[in-house]
């Protein structure tokens, strides 16, 4: 410390030409009272006049001082004072006057104004001399440098006053701020994250440049000193530590800036492949594995980190690599020229690592088929399998198989065997014929084989011969078929065809699943007798020969279609003209004329290669008969063709024609349609309706009478209402009336208006109604439909009951009965208020008030394990505010809280009974539950107290009888905190006395609806006087070198082995080195039972330039509410600085 404070007072010297204070202060005679005017402050001068608040800045102030006669005075004591920081508090003035002070800053996040006062002491009472002249002392700076962005105010930078004077000094505010890029990294020791430290001015942000911060961590890896730049920060990184822990980072600026960061080393995420591969037992067999290394957190790949690979049999190689860019790293392993079926392949990150299992096998391998033959189609296939077996003929399972053809393609190329040895791949032929394609199969060295023919398929083209017109539209169709060998159908195979003459309409086709492709060839206007039409399919083919014969002209006309139509405008025929040559072939692009006398017929149609001319004609619409007759000429031939028109008579009517304005009622539209003539019935017409008003269908058919039904049904407003029936060009209307009798309002009720969630044995189902109320307030009289909403519900699957299925939340429409629509209603598997309404369908707009069902909770449930009685679930649960407390030697309470749940986890009923029971202390006997399921109660520690073999057996943990099966007792288990150190009351030192047993139960039921006790159990400790505590090194060591970690290790308990009570704490501490744990148990509230073992660990920390080597004295003190809980204890380790 004595060099570090040299080293500041030439700092000090060094900047005290940049910066001054000066002082004038007026002198007089009278010199024999305090503050003489003789000896008088003239000059103070500071440097800098603002100082960086960070408890380092100093500034050297320099006092002037002047006797009476203006000359300077000597060895005259000057006392210095300071409002902030710190300053030399009295300084002897040199031969010329002048006396020089220290001002150092304090440290400060806010901007501190400091004032630096001097006065002049008397020499013989040190009494600060009076002053009786009027004497002038003037203050000011000199030479002060101005930084940037900062003017000096020469205004206030000025005093004056007698014998003593003062100036004000700014310590300018710091912050100081460390973070972390990463608040994890892997636990591998290479991983690093950015540590940035920023130190700035608080109040102007000005960046404080060249400030040296301290670092340490307590576990990674750290430079211990940075330096800021220009722009306030500082950076390096910390570097991981190799084992998983939560690491403390210290920072340090000056003696006072301090911050602390923590970041947690997680466990890499180590993964090895294969996990599991079989290698031949040959000495040469080889197997490439991968280890995958990547944080835990953000799943990152950890980059060139050292993996150590080992086996146990066989050889890898290499020992070690680093992982790549991926988090990769890879070896290879070289089986053994023997049999073992389990060797392990071993990965190391530091001490994390992952396992894969290798057997050195001798198998043997088979393929099958060994032979086939396939159609050289490019897509027939044969499956082949192989098998990999041991000599024993026990599959090899999970083994890679490869496979591999020469000609032809197969898949997969790789494949793994399964349960039974084997593995498949579909070989898929060439189109290519090839006798000797060789299939392979290879399981590492070992190698089957097999070999297949490609065989060349069979094309045939049918026809074989033809002969067409050779006017460009005669066609003929044509079929190739595509066989193996073996006559079996190729399907989906691509069939080209050509011809030399005329044109094919499809040059390519694909085989169905008969082999078979189809083309059509036409033929050109050009007479030829050797045309060619060619299938071919890759290297095979086939032809046919065709003629394209002379066409003659033509020499005849022909019609036919319909002899009868109905006269309703829409009724049609297909009129067929047919033009013959004086050959009797079909002529074709032949133009026919057409003409009626009544309905529609086009005027021209051209004839097509049947030399047909084919043309629609439409009827007139007429209620009377007609005889229609439809000629057609071709040049100079002419055909005439007759049909009889039956005209139609349609009748429209309503019954009634008027009905309430409710959206329900209904009127019956009537059509019939009749024959004119004959008065015969017309069925299976469709007629079209329509209303401007009300709801109707828009077809019905006639039925055998001819007649056609369908409902009106009316609006919810009055009017009258146009239905319109159309058939064909028919047109008919009809109006009906809808008077005002419309629906006003919904009552919804619900009976009852309670039930309990399903599988209770209780009501599970209530009955909504919804009363349809008219004008009146009564209930109307015709029918309408009603829906059922289920607004707000629980949950569960409650719901309206359903024919075709579960509950639902919106019912089907239900027409009402006398005014009146209703539904059942089901609850769920939870508790709650359900919300039901109802609206109309037909006016949605006319809705119901609600109607509340609650849903109440089931019983107490249980699960019972039916093959162990003592193997249960039970919705109740037991939680102790405090797992531990010194109720042994005390009187103690301890709330016990039960939840209660029904089976579908709905908090039972209010008021649900709780009984409870234990072995020490006393207890509340019986507690009601909340409207929550909750009931509370509380333990006493006291008398009795708890034993694990006590007196009274019914007391006694292990004698609680399973109220679900009389005579057997419930499994308890007591803790043994101190393992085996302590004997108990069974004279054994096993389960400790002092923790208590709280029982509770109340009726329900199982999980088949039968009668069960509900129960469960928890426990607590009464804690009594501390009788163990030990505080030693373990291993043993008594000597440290720099960096090393002695592990302190801490044992306590009470006289029966049980953790202190809640409330204790447990503090370490060191003359030397660091710890890494200071505090051991957590607070009261989050205590829990407590534990019987801490430890903590020492590091050398000494820095070897500044500090000795040393004793560390270690003091461990306890601190708990037991009777002998004050104790403590001291280990002493040597650290050493090299």
């Amino acid at each position: 410390m004595k060099g570090r404070e040299m080293f500041k007072y030439m700092i000090f010297l060094a900047i005290a030409a940049l910066i001054a204070i000066a002082l004038f202060i007026s002198c007089g005679d009278n010199d024999d009272i305090v503050g003489s005017e003789k000896e008088t402050i003239n000059e103070l001068i500071s440097s800098p006049p603002y100082l960086l608040a960070d408890g380092l800045s100093t500034a050297i102030i320099v006092a002037s001082v002047l006797d009476s006669a203006q000359k300077p005075a000597r060895e005259l004591p000057v006392y210095f004072q300071t409002t902030a920081g710190t300053i030399t508090q009295q300084v002897i003035t040199d031969q010329d006057g002048f006396a020089y002070a220290i001002l150092q800053s304090s440290a400060s996040a806010t901007d501190i104004q400091a004032t630096v006062k001097a006065t002049v002491l008397d020499t013989s009472r040190s009494l600060p001399k009076a002053g009786s002249g009027a004497h002038q002392m003037k203050l000011q700076i000199q030479g002060i440098k101005e930084t940037s962005g900062r003017k000096l105010d020469l205004a206030k930078s000025t005093a004056s006053g007698s014998n003593t004077a003062s100036i004000n000094v700014l310590f300018l505010g710091i912050s100081f701020k460390g973070e972390l890029e990463h608040n994890s990294l892997p636990a591998d020791g290479i991983s690093k994250s950015k540590l940035k430290v920023t130190i700035k001015e608080t109040t102007s942000k000005k960046a404080v440049n060249g400030a040296s911060i301290d670092l340490a961590a307590a576990y990674g890896s750290i430079v211990n000193k940075i330096q800021t730049n220009d722009m306030g920060t500082a950076e390096t990184d910390l570097t991981a530590y190799s084992i998983a822990l939560v690491d403390t980072v210290l920072l340090e600026y000056g003696d006072l800036f301090m911050d602390t960061l923590f970041i947690q080393y997680e466990r890499p995420n180590i993964q090895l492949s294969p996990q599991f591969s079989y290698l031949i037992a040959d000495g040469i067999s080889r197997k490439t594995f991968t280890i995958a290394a990547k944080s835990q957190q953000s799943n990152t790949p950890i980059i060139n980190a050292e993996i150590k690979f080992s086996t146990t049999n066989g050889t890898i190689a290499p020992s070690s690599a680093k992982t790549n860019t991926e988090g990769i790293a890879s070896a290879t392993l070289t089986s053994a020229a023997q049999l073992d079926s389990n060797v392990l392949v071993i990965a190391r990150l530091n001490s994390y690592g992952d396992t894969s299992r290798v057997r050195f096998i001798q198998p043997l391998l088979g393929l099958t088929p060994t032979h086939g033959d396939l159609a050289a189609d490019g897509n027939s296939q044969m499956i082949f399998t192989a098998s990999l077996l041991l000599p024993d003929n026990t599959p090899v399972s999970g083994a890679e198989i490869s496979f591999t053809t020469s000609a032809g393609t197969i898949s997969p190329a790789t494949g793994f065997t399964d349960a039974a040895g084997r593995v498949q791949a579909t070989l898929k032929s060439s189109f290519e014929a090839n006798s000797n394609v060789v299939v392979s199969a290879a399981f590492q060295e070992m190698n089957r084989s097999a070999t297949v023919r490609f065989l060349s398929p069979v094309l045939t083209l049918t026809p074989s011969e033809s002969k067409l017109l050779a006017n460009g539209v005669s066609k003929q169709t044509f079929t190739a078929t595509l066989l193996s060998q073996t006559n079996s159908p190729i399907a989906n195979a691509e069939i080209g065809f050509s011809t030399t003459s005329g044109t094919i309409s499809q040059p390519t086709a694909t085989t169905n699943a008969e082999g078979k492709a189809f083309t059509d060839l036409r033929s050109s206007t050009v007479p030829d007798s050797n045309v060619l039409v060619i299938a071919s399919f890759h290297e095979v083919a086939d032809s046919s020969n065709v003629i394209f014969v002379q066409s003659s002209t033509q020499s005849g006309l022909t019609l036919a279609g319909q002899a009868e139509l109905l006269r309703d405008g829409v009724s049609s025929t297909d009129i067929i003209g047919t033009v013959l040559d004086d050959n009797g072939y079909p002529v074709a692009d032949a133009t026919v004329f057409f003409s009626a006398q009544y309905g529609q017929i086009p005027e021209t149609a051209v004839t097509n290669s049947e030399g047909k001319a084919i043309v629609t004609y439409i009827a007139d619409a007429n209620e009377n008969d007609a005889a229609e007759v439809i000629t057609a000429t071709v040049g100079s031939s002419a055909a005439t063709h007759n049909i009889q028109l039956l005209g139609l008579t349609m009748l429209l009517s309503a019954s009634p024609d008027s009905i309430p304005a409710d959206g329900s009622s209904t009127s019956e539209i009537s059509v019939q349609l009749k024959l004119t003539q004959s008065q015969l019935a017309v069925p299976g017409i469709n007629i079209t309706f329509s209303s401007d008003l009300g709801y109707i269908g828009t077809t019905a058919a006639t039925d055998a009478q001819g007649v056609a039904q369908i409902e009106l049904r009316s609006a919810s407003q009055p009017g009258t209402a146009t239905i319109t029936a159309r058939y064909g060009l028919f047109v008919r209307t009809a109006t009906v009336q809808f008077y005002l009798n419309s629906p006003q309002s919904l009552l919804l009720t619900a009976n009852p208006n309670y039930i309990w969630v399903k599988e209770t044995g209780n009501q599970e189902q209530t009955v909504i109604t919804a009363a349809v109320l008219g004008v009146q307030g009564q209930p109307i009289g015709h029918q309408v439909a009603v829906k059922f909403y289920l607004q707000n519900s629980p949950g569960g699957g409650a719901g309206f009951v359903s024919a075709s299925g579960p509950p639902t939340s919106e019912t089907e429409p239900i027409m009402t009965q006398n005014g009146q629509a209703s539904i059942g209603f089901k609850s769920g598997t939870v508790s709650g208020t359900a919300e039901i309404r109802a609206e109309l369908q037909d006016s949605p707009t006319t809705l119901s008030r609600q109607a509340v069902v609650v849903i109440r909770s089931g019983p107490p449930y249980i699960w019972i394990d039916p093959a162990d009685p003592n193997h249960v679930i039970p919705h109740m649960t037991l939680y102790v505010d405090y797992n531990n407390q010194d109720g042994w030697s005390a009187l103690r309470e301890y709330k016990i809280t039960a939840l209660l749940g029904d089976k579908y986890n709905n908090p039972v009923e209010q008021g649900t009974t709780i009984y409870f029971t234990t072995t020490g202390g006393v207890i509340t006997t019986d507690i009601k539950t909340d409207n929550r399921g909750f009931g509370i109660v509380s333990l006493f520690s006291g008398n009795p107290l708890p034993y694990s073999c006590p007196t009274n057996s019914n007391n006694d943990p292990h004698f609680i009888e399973n109220p679900n099966s009389p005579g057997n007792y419930l499994p308890i288990v007591i803790p043994d905190f101190e393992n085996g150190q302590v004997i108990n009351s069974c004279g054994n030192t096993g389960e400790n006395d002092g923790y208590a047993v709280i029982y509770a139960y109340t009726w329900g039921r199982d999980q088949n609806g039968n009668d069960a006790t509900v129960f469960s159990t928890t426990g607590t400790v009464f804690s009594g006087p501390i009788i163990n505590f030990q505080v030693y090194v373990d291993p043993p060591v008594d000597t440290l070198s720099l960096g090393q970690v002695a592990t302190i290790r801490v044992k306590v308990w009470d006289f029966n082995g049980n953790p202190p009570g809640a409330g204790s704490s447990m503090k370490a501490g060191t003359s030397a080195g660091k710890l890494s744990v200071e505090s051991f148990m957590p607070e009261k509230d989050r205590y829990g039972f407590g534990a019987t073992s801490f430890s903590t660990h020492l590091l050398n920390n000494l820095d070897p330039v500044q500090d000795e080597p040393q004793m560390a004295e270690v003091t461990i003190e306890l601190d708990a509410p037991n009777p002998g809980g004050r104790c403590s204890g001291t280990v002493y380790v040597y650290l050493k600085i090299q």
